[in-house]
């Protein structure tokens, strides 16, 4: 029990498990759960969690805890952490734009945009072009303006920049970064205004169309322009992320299952298994804005929370099968874990806005496959962590059928 009633028990009382979290931070987290319980402190100002009902209750709980605070901050406000209500309309806007009918349609470009993309096969040695890969075959469905040269590649660049950030920056790294996201608004400033000054009825409507579309003037066009570069960066970060373990996913996979995944049904379950299995975000966190009790331990105020996503994953009392294998066919039964034991995308007012359109993304990413090619991977790999997690080293060929 902890000594400090102040906080959850944790490491600081006994000195934690054995093992090294550096070396293997995923078993180092699991033994101080079974040691400590869900809900325990790493040092004093830094709590973690992975049981079902105090997660949702964080992620549900807006203002006790908000986001954390960006690492490196731009120039301007931040419509996420300093307009919330600009926000959360925003989001509404964007949610109501990618909704399950409009992802659906969106299907076949997204596949054509992959048959494109393996069409003389495809090599890949890093993460990093699998990542620019999907950003080619899901951009062009977000925002039709990625498309010209002085903003596409700028927003490339800077999203690998962000994303190579994540493990630290110098004074003089971070104010680099800074000018590049300036830049990026700029650009993206610009295509508010182009927008604004003619619109292509006959293109099919994107993110900034629906963005505009709103006529109640609560958005600033420096708002549009943030919520795109937020969309865009996401789209690209995570749903890559997700993309290499499907890849990973798939080449392990006999003919048989490959034929079976042509079928919408199949490809559904074996792309909810991978982002179980090998989630994305590994966590989420938040900070206690207001102090708060979690499992029955006070939380101090401007302390770390950290929801363990992957924990909840990979919990055997949580789920029915064993979590440990990849198993799409779990997702064939009614109730295949306990509620909350399964967030790929988050949950509550931050519910991930291109849930849809990322599963939409990687299931036709499955289909298309199926349809044709073969994939072969060059292990073994481990996982590396940043605000992501990334199979390492990644060696994947693609080659199409004979």
């Amino acid at each position: 029990m902890s000594t400090d009633a102040r906080r959850a028990p944790g490491v600081l009382d006994d000195g934690g498990p054995s093992g090294d979290p550096r070396r293997d931070p995923r078993a180092y987290l699991d033994a101080c759960a079974e040691r400590y319980g869900p809900v325990y402190t790493l040092t004093a100002d830094q709590t973690h969690v992975r049981a079902p009902e105090a997660i949702r209750h964080i992620l549900r709980t807006e203002d006790e805890f908000p986001l954390a605070p960006a690492l490196v901050e731009s120039t301007r406000d931040s419509i996420q952490l300093d307009h919330p209500d600009r926000w959360r309309l925003a989001r509404r806007l964007i949610w109501d734009h990618l909704d399950a009918a409009a992802c659906a349609k969106a299907a076949p470009q997204l596949a054509r945009g992959w048959r494109e993309e393996f069409a003389g096969g495809a090599r890949y040695r890093s993460v990093g072009p699998v990542v620019d890969a999907t950003a080619a075959v899901q951009w062009p469905y977000l925002l039709r303006d990625c498309a010209r040269p002085e903003l596409g590649p700028l927003l490339l660049a800077t999203s690998h920049r962000r994303q190579r950030s994540i493990n630290g920056l110098t004074a003089w790294g971070r104010y680099r970064l800074r000018k590049q996201f300036d830049q990026v608004i700029e650009g993206l400033l610009a295509a508010v205004a182009r927008r604004r000054a003619v619109a292509d009825a006959s293109a099919p409507p994107d993110l900034l169309d629906s963005l505009l579309a709103d006529d109640s003037g609560a958005l600033s066009d420096l708002d549009i322009a943030q919520t795109l570069a937020i969309c865009l960066d996401s789209a690209m970060m995570t749903t890559g992320s997700a993309v290499c373990w499907t890849l990973l996913a798939y080449a392990d996979c006999d003919a048989a299952t490959r034929s079976a995944l042509r079928e919408g049904v199949a490809a559904e379950d074996f792309v909810r298994e991978v982002l179980r299995h090998t989630p994305v975000m590994e966590m989420l966190n938040r900070t206690a804005a207001t102090g708060g009790n979690l499992g029955g331990h006070p939380v101090a105020p401007g302390s770390t929370v950290l929801m363990d996503i992957a924990g909840l994953h990979h919990d055997p009392q949580l789920w029915e099968q064993d979590p440990e294998q990849f198993c799409p066919a779990r997702w064939k039964t009614d109730r295949p874990h306990a509620p909350g034991a399964y967030l790929p995308f988050g949950a509550g007012p931050r519910f991930c806005l291109g849930s849809r359109i990322a599963t939409a993304t990687l299931t036709t990413l499955v289909q298309t496959l199926a349809e044709g090619y073969s994939v072969r991977s060059a292990g073994p790999w481990r996982c590396r962590r940043d605000n992501l997690n990334w199979p390492h080293p990644f060696r994947i060929e693609i080659t199409l059928h004979g």
